[in-house]
């Protein structure tokens, strides 16, 4: 194909092309394929694309393009099959060098190439010596550079007749900016990382490595402290490991459709998020007055050693007691997790109220304080239990047929009024009487607490026989008829009356 007089505009095919620039100033690009292009007269700018191509710049100040990323460079081993060779050719001399006509070779790199240490290091060597060899190899009189060829083989390029030289990161390459997310733990978050990204060529981008490792829709990556994954449509999602907190990074690749690429950086922060600990707890029963087990059972989900778990009960009675924990104050109880076991309380005295608790469990994480709370209710039954009352005899004794004196007292000893007091009193003689109370007919008689006041025995008719009584105080709860009895024994002592002495008379006999 050959250009004609005025400025053309050329692209070659994927096959083997050859490129004519006309006398104007021409642009040509070769495409992929081995390519021939010469530019012909006019200030030209020539790019022979990828493949191995031989490029001429003919005559006038031209600029000769050569995209290293595209031309076989990139294997680890650096090998090639091929060169490129880039001439610049002639261009016209004025007076003395200045406004002589002189090429220019424009090195266009990859972001991968210029990330490569070892590559650049052995390239930009290979540039230092290439510009020694174009001031050897300059006509100082007329500013031209000779035919001799110089050899890049880090970037498999031959190159003659050229006056300037300079590389560059290509402008087509894709330039991507940092991203940074912020998500809570165990919380997926959407990593829209090409928001920020663009191609130098206006092209679409893809990403095609996470971590250096290669990534396709529908696949996963995993990297530090969690998974990236790509859905159908492209889009990235980080999936934090299971109760992970902090702060990770992983580096991202994209490409363009010319296989050009630039690799980010993406931030996480995951901020600490507390667990719901476990909690179990049952029901309680036990007696008025005694120490009922309570079953509650709480622990960590997180068992990273980021959390920990305190135990508050609330709802204790005014009077009750935990066996563990501190008291509040308030009605509630603070324990750690090891004062659960064996646990118990104790209600207030004398109660057999029913009541019920409220345990809560809460989990709290070291980083950020977070805490997340579980809670349940405890209904503690408390059966009555009758208290044994209070009871005080005193030994009595008196005369026989007489009314002897009782000093008997008894008294309740809860005094909440849930029990009732009853006295018996047995081992009453037959023919014996009290004073109060009911006779049951069996040698024993029924009292209430008011009764004993004043109360007395009057023995038998003539009797004088000493005897014993037993009494019997006993309180029973009305809520269940629980009883408790105090008993004790009197010793009653009856003091016999004597015979009456015959009265002295006169004399009942006559002597004869």
């Amino acid at each position: 194909m050959s250009g004609a007089s005025g400025p053309t505009t050329s692209s070659g095919t994927s096959g083997n092309d050859t490129l004519i620039g006309g006398s104007g100033s021409d642009t040509l690009s070769g495409g992929s394929g081995s390519d021939t292009i010469n530019g012909g007269a006019g200030s030209d700018i020539l790019d022979g694309g990828s493949g191995a191509d031989k490029v001429s710049g003919g005559s006038g100040a031209d600029t000769l393009i050569y995209r290293a990323w595209e031309n076989l460079w990139g294997s680890s081993s650096g090998s090639y099959t091929s060169y490129d060779l880039y001439d610049g050719g002639s261009g016209a001399v004025k007076a003395g060098t200045t406004g002589t006509e002189t090429d220019t070779l424009l090195v266009y790199l990859s972001n991968e190439q210029m990330a490569n240490a070892a590559f650049m290091t052995a390239f930009q060597a290979e540039w230092q010596q290439y510009l020694s060899f174009i001031t050897a190899n300059l006509n100082k009189n007329t500013g031209q550079a000779s035919p001799a060829q110089f050899t890049f083989t880090t970037i498999n390029l031959k190159v003659s007749a050229i006056e300037h030289a300079q590389y560059a990161l290509d402008p087509g390459s894709p330039v991507v900016g940092d991203d940074s997310y912020v998500t809570a733990e165990d919380t997926p978050v959407s990593v829209n990382v090409l928001a920020n990204d663009v191609d130098g060529n206006g092209q679409p981008l893809t990403v095609t490595k996470i971590d250096g490792q290669a990534i396709l829709p529908g696949g996963s990556v995993v990297v530090e402290g969690g998974i990236v994954s790509m859905a159908l449509d492209g889009s990235l999602t980080f999936t934090p490991n299971a109760n992970f907190d902090g702060s990770i990074s992983f580096s991202y690749t994209v490409s363009d459709p010319n296989g050009l690429t630039d690799t980010g950086t993406v931030d996480v922060l995951i901020t600490a998020v507390a667990d719901q600990p476990s909690l179990s707890v049952a029901a309680a029963s036990g007696d008025e007055d005694s120490a009922i087990a309570l079953s509650i059972s709480s622990a960590l989900t997180d068992t990273d050693g980021s959390e920990t778990l305190s135990i508050k009960i609330s709802g204790v009675p005014t009077g009750a007691v935990l066996s563990a924990g501190t008291n509040n104050g308030d009605g509630s109880w603070t324990l750690t997790p090891a004062q659960l076991a064996g646990l118990t309380i104790t209600p207030p005295a004398n109660s057999d109220a029913d009541f019920t608790l409220t345990v809560e469990a809460t989990s709290t994480e070291a980083n950020g304080g977070d805490t997340a709370t579980n809670s349940d209710t405890i209904l503690v039954t408390v059966t009555a239990v009758a208290d044994q009352p209070s009871l005080s005899v005193a030994a009595a004794s008196g005369d026989e047929d007489s009314a002897i004196a009782l000093s008997i007292s008894s008294a309740l000893t809860d005094t909440d009024g849930s029990e009732t007091l009853s006295i018996k009193i047995s081992g009453v003689p037959t023919g014996a009487v009290l004073s109060a109370g009911t006779n049951n007919g069996d040698g024993s008689w029924t009292l209430t607490p008011a009764q004993l006041a004043g109360l007395t025995i009057t023995p038998p008719a003539n009797s004088d026989a000493d005897f014993t009584l037993t009494v019997e105080a006993t309180s029973t709860e009305a809520n269940g008829g629980d009883t408790a009895t105090n008993s004790d024994t009197i010793l009653v002592t009856v003091s016999g009356g004597g015979s009456a002495e015959p009265e002295r008379g006169g004399c009942v006999g006559r002597r004869g």
